[in-house]
């Protein structure tokens, strides 16, 4: 049966033909069902007209031993945490990674800290306020104006930097302003990348040889690179008040929406996109569920409305 189902899945538009009204009805069914899974697993999906729903679980009441368990698991995971934190503050703070083994330390992120970054949220869900505000200390002194390495990976910085500082501001409640004024400083650079004849960021921004002309798009990008940053833009947007960094990831998804009945598998992008050209294309026939495209995903729901809002309501 399974490999009935996978032949009714066409991957050239000239085989589309050889299938009867029936392979398509079941093709057709297959997709619907990957769509309702995909509602009912994420409950931050509403379709229009249905009232916004919860990101953050309900828990039925918890008994005295169940309880028990679970703060017993808590501390376990809170203590692994902490003994990672402590490694690396005492042999890579400030540099991107710990190397475990040797006990040194590298950048693979820009070079601005990207584990003393990315956990800042982890650190205040956690209730280790003592290393947030001392992490918040360090954070003065990072310039996200001006990176340590040659080329910025934009989709990494964008999810482990903007995500980091954007995530803190919110589960602390707004109350350390500089984690807004470093996302804004860091959003501003990130801005610099979508500057491209048909405004589709490269994946790897040359900060220090981008003049007046305009970056040249790139061919055999990773849909995940241009794909997975609206949320971070999106929520930048909301938080600043300026429309820009969203109005730069709308373009992102109008292409994406232009194109989605042309690909060899309509409804689905391809894990690779050309970007080189007037407007994004796509020449692989490589797709996957997995890496690479998972956020491909997201972007489909979105076209179809089943995502209107990020928001991220978090009980404590």
């Amino acid at each position: 049966m399974s490999g009935k189902i996978l032949r009714t899945f066409p991957f050239s538009r000239s085989s589309y033909s050889r299938f009867s009204p029936r392979q398509v009805r079941v093709r057709h069914l297959v997709l619907a069902a990957v769509v309702l899974c995909l509602y009912f697993t994420f409950p931050s999906f509403k379709l229009p007209g249905i009232r916004e729903r919860r990101i953050q679980a309900l828990f039925p009441h918890e008994s005295g031993a169940v309880r028990s368990v679970r703060i017993q698991r808590q501390s376990k995971v809170r203590e692994a945490f902490q003994h990672a934190w402590k490694g690396y503050k005492e042999h890579a703070w400030m540099y991107d990674e710990v190397m475990p083994v040797s006990g040194g330390h590298k950048n693979g992120y820009a070079g601005w800290g990207a584990t003393l970054v990315d956990p800042l949220d982890t650190l205040w869900i956690m209730g280790l306020k003592d290393e947030f505000e001392e992490s918040l200390k360090a954070l003065e002194r990072i310039d996200f104006s001006k990176p340590n390495e040659g080329r910025v990976p934009i989709f990494e910085v964008t999810i482990r930097y903007l995500g980091g500082l954007l995530g803190a501001w919110d589960v602390s409640e707004h109350k350390y302003p500089i984690l807004l004024e470093k996302a804004k400083q860091l959003g501003d650079l990130l801005y610099r990348a979508f500057d491209t004849p048909n405004g589709i960021p490269v994946p790897y921004y040359d900060w220090e040889h981008h003049g007046t002309e305009k970056l040249l798009g790139q061919s055999g990008v990773i849909l995940a690179q241009i794909g997975s940053l609206s949320l971070e833009f999106i929520r930048l947007s909301q938080t600043t008040g300026d429309p820009k960094y969203a109005d730069a990831i709308q373009i992102i998804t109008n292409q994406l929406e232009q194109t989605q009945n042309k690909t060899t598998l309509p409804g689905m992008w391809p894990s690779q996109v050309n970007c080189a050209g007037v407007t994004i294309s796509f020449s692989s026939q490589s797709y996957t569920l997995g890496a690479y495209a998972g956020e491909s995903i997201l972007i489909l729901l979105l076209r179809h409305r089943l995502v209107d809002v990020f928001t991220f309501r978090l009980s404590f």
